[in-house]
């Protein structure tokens, strides 16, 4: 990236930072697989007004919701995944909902927030982790979701069946998304 490009996009962002009331963040455009640019605004740490480095760690919370739709998304039009089937075609650890078993869960319907799987309060705090979690997804899947899990908790699951459910945002729905789209793809997500 030229000099001038450089120096508008950082002052655009430094802007927009402002504006938006951000403490910090870290920014980088890839092309070609190859690091186009790069740039770091603002503090990591408001109370001891530490600036942000390139080594920061940010959490990323929902954003990752994003890369899981986005890989799921480029798995179907390579053919490898049918957003549409049953995603216990493709997973080894079997998933149901408890109130309809025999209703499929379907790619697209975890993406839509719409498998019939729910957020709940208690819920939450059982799969909140800080920083990386050490269990495999597949283990996380197995615990939480799998009927046989032994943090299994039917209230995690609405009574309308998959497909048909209506919106219920969903980490857990994401977590075994990722699940899906590590176990199509042959390697850790």
């Amino acid at each position: 990236m030229k000099l001038e490009a450089k120096s508008e996009l950082d002052t655009f962002i430094e802007s927009q930072r402002a504006a938006e009331k951000i403490p910090g963040l870290a920014a980088c455009i890839v092309v070609e697989e190859e690091l186009a640019y790069s740039g770091i605004f603002g503090v990591a740490n408001l109370e001891n007004n530490v600036p942000v480095k390139l080594c920061t760690r940010f959490s990323v919370a929902s954003i990752s919701k994003v890369v899981t739709a986005l890989s799921t998304v480029l798995l179907h039009e390579e053919e490898k995944l049918n957003i549409d089937l049953n995603i216990n075609e493709y997973i080894a650890v079997k998933v149901k909902n408890p109130h309809a078993p025999t209703v499929a869960i379907t790619a697209r319907q975890l993406m839509q927030h719409t498998s019939s799987l729910q957020d709940t309060e208690e819920g939450l705090h059982k799969w909140q982790v800080q920083g990386d979690s050490a269990v495999p997804l597949e283990e996380q899947v197995r615990r939480h979701l799998s009927l046989e899990g032994e943090l299994f908790d039917p209230r995690e699951w609405s009574d309308t069946p998959p497909g048909k459910a209506a919106y219920h945002y969903s980490n857990a729905g994401y977590t075994l998304l990722a699940y899906l789209v590590e176990q199509v793809a042959g390697g850790a997500f």
